[in-house]
């Protein structure tokens, strides 16, 4: 593989089949790269102002995928035995050519190491504030909860509660020590979008919403979970597996097959609080923030 002749091709119809049977390996990986999210016959689905999908390919086989989103998030997913410097190079000249400098890196940890350590020796990338190895969790059969007496604490954040999603997401940016990569603007605008197709879900103690996370679909029958967190003041007391129990309930009742979520490689807890509930390791990605 590593002597493997690739060129690097803006999608097109004629690799439909392989792009597909290509992205169905990494159905259990919780980062973006999915069917649902690049509608392949169409390429619709992305959203607008966001770059072409270049594939990697060698004759007909498509060995990797990558895009810069509008909010600058470069989605890169291939196997890191390929990244050679040539390859690497001519992956950046199409980035650079997008009009969205690039905020942040997401992708399969190996492939991304290489890549970022790339984008600082071509002076890409000057610094970096934030790099997470994370681990991807799959549920494949959702188990079925008894009712939580937390459940009246637990609710679908709506546009109305805006302020305190804010207010919240302000906490856990100031926790990790970063700047958030899109802008406040950015931010209201993902959440007025997911809160109306109840993708945001709450966590709330005396009306004060002390804990969240997303929900949203990426491929037939699949969820992600992803944005999990507690305020500080409120963790150990079981909050985030109340939130985790009842929206697996919500989700079998909605006949959805699996769900996925992700965790920092060095959050014990976390990992532990997924496998107690059922999920599986599987792969690890990068979560790089400029």
């Amino acid at each position: 593989m590593q002597n493997l002749k690739l060129a690097i091709h803006c999608y097109q119809t004629q690799y439909q089949i392989a792009t597909i049977d290509y992205l169905d390996q990494f159905r259990d990986t919780a980062v973006y790269l999915n069917r649902k999210r690049f509608e392949l016959s169409t390429n619709k689905t992305m959203d607008s102002g966001d770059s072409d999908l270049f594939l990697l390919v060698s004759g007909e086989q498509v060995h990797g995928c990558f895009f810069l989103s509008k909010g600058g998030i470069f989605h890169f997913h291939s196997d890191a035995k390929l990244l050679n410097a040539e390859v690497c190079e001519e992956v950046f000249d199409i980035v650079a050519a997008q009009t969205n400098p690039i905020k942040a890196l997401f992708g399969p940890w190996d492939a991304c190491d290489i890549l970022h350590r790339q984008m600082i020796y071509n002076g890409i990338w000057q610094k970096f504030s934030y790099k997470s190895r994370e681990v991807c969790f799959l549920l494949q059969t959702l188990p079925s909860f008894p009712e939580s007496t937390r459940s009246d604490s637990i609710k679908i954040l709506r546009p109305e509660d805006l302020d305190s999603f804010m207010r919240l997401r302000g906490k856990y940016f100031d926790e990790l020590g970063m700047v958030p990569w899109q802008s406040d603007f950015e931010i209201q605008h993902d959440y007025l979008q997911r809160s109306r197709q109840s993708g945001v879900w709450g966590f709330f103690k005396d009306q004060d919403l002390v804990a969240c996370n997303f929900l949203r679909p990426c491929g037939d029958s699949q969820f992600l979970i992803e944005g999990l967190f507690v305020d500080s003041e409120f963790r150990n007391q079981g909050i985030a597996k109340s939130l985790l129990m009842k929206q697996i309930s919500w989700l079998k009742e909605n006949d959805v097959d699996s769900v996925s979520l992700y965790t920092g490689s060095e959050n014990h807890a976390a990992q532990n609080l997924f496998v107690d509930l059922g999920f599986v390791a599987t792969r690890e990605f990068a979560v790089i923030i400029s």
